[in-house]
């Protein structure tokens, strides 16, 4: 949920929300249904054969937040090596990153992921629909020679950037790609002078 001003607020949900459910959230909140502007919401669709036993599910579990108010290096010198160490991987191999507006060229890298990594993903139509809706969403896609190799997704809140989704060309794994995308988000997060940001995704850690 994000505060748009004063009293009025944005609710984000990615699946559909039943009336019991919109009441206890409200409620939660302290709000007033006419304290709600907009609500977003559609059922998973699954890229996947639903007989595949190992399917995982669309919305985490948990999750990993990064306190932005440190330095550039203070940050890098927070990361485990590898993580450095691949996001030099990335700028060796001459990755760019570039914010765009090309949800199918993403799409089609997302199907790519969820095929390979067995995850349930949303529709174009519902990434449409947030971009359109949501003015604080973010698409960056990561170039190598020109081409579209990964993509991430991010949705800003009040003092946080939430890492929504992410999609990468296997073929190109080599190059780091999506190390380039996140240390981008990050700094950008920084540059925009939010506070956090929010690693969405994660799996139950006890899975």
């Amino acid at each position: 949920m994000f505060k748009i001003f004063k009293n009025h607020y944005m609710l984000y949900s990615p699946q559909t929300i039943c009336s019991t459910n919109l009441s206890a959230i409200l409620q939660a909140g302290q709000l007033k249904a006419k304290h709600l502007l907009y609500s977003l919401s559609e059922e998973s669709i699954a890229q996947q054969n639903p007989a595949t036993p190992c399917f995982k599910e669309i919305n985490p579990r948990a999750t990993r937040i990064l306190n932005l108010n440190q330095s550039q290096e203070e940050l890098l010198k927070a990361m485990h090596p590898k993580g450095r160490y691949n996001i030099k991987v990335a700028k060796k191999n001459q990755i760019t990153v570039k914010k765009s507006q090309d949800l199918k060229t993403f799409y089609q890298l997302w199907q790519q992921t969820s095929q390979r990594d067995e995850f349930a993903i949303h529709s174009l139509k519902y990434l449409e629909k947030v971009f359109k809706n949501l003015k604080n969403s973010t698409l960056y896609l990561a170039y190598h020679e020109k081409k579209p190799i990964a993509g991430l997704i991010a949705l800003d809140g009040k003092n946080t950037r939430f890492y929504l989704y992410g999609a990468s060309d296997h073929k190109f794994r080599k190059l780091m790609a999506p190390y380039a995308l996140q240390w981008e988000a990050i700094l950008d997060a920084k540059h925009n002078q939010l506070e956090f940001y929010d690693f969405l995704g994660v799996q139950n850690p006890l899975d």
